[in-house]
């Protein structure tokens, strides 16, 4: 409008839309975040967990060193068995 200095309420008035909200409590919710975890039992699932994989991993290594072990014996006595065998043959 020309005249926006005095008459500029009643243009906002007649042209936009005004919403009132009402609230019809005056109750007021605050909510809070609290840590579930400290830094000590951060540390502490940490040390376990890597316990766990460590002893894991130690254990797999004795079953390997165990595989290999009896791989290298069952080798060993079917070669030692083999040559009895043919020694035997050529004795006869």
């Amino acid at each position: 409008p020309i005249d926006w200095s005095t008459n500029w309420r009643s243009h906002i008035d007649s042209s936009y839309l005004s919403v009132e909200l009402i609230h019809e409590s005056n109750l007021v919710e605050n909510y809070t975040q609290t840590e579930t975890m400290t830094a000590v039992d951060v540390l502490s699932n940490v040390g376990g967990q890597t316990g766990l994989w460590i002893g894991v991993s130690f254990l797999s290594l004795m079953e390997l060193a165990e595989m290999l072990y009896r791989l290298i014996r069952h080798q060993y006595y079917a070669i030692r068995r083999s040559r009895t065998k043919i020694e035997d043959d050529n004795k006869i």
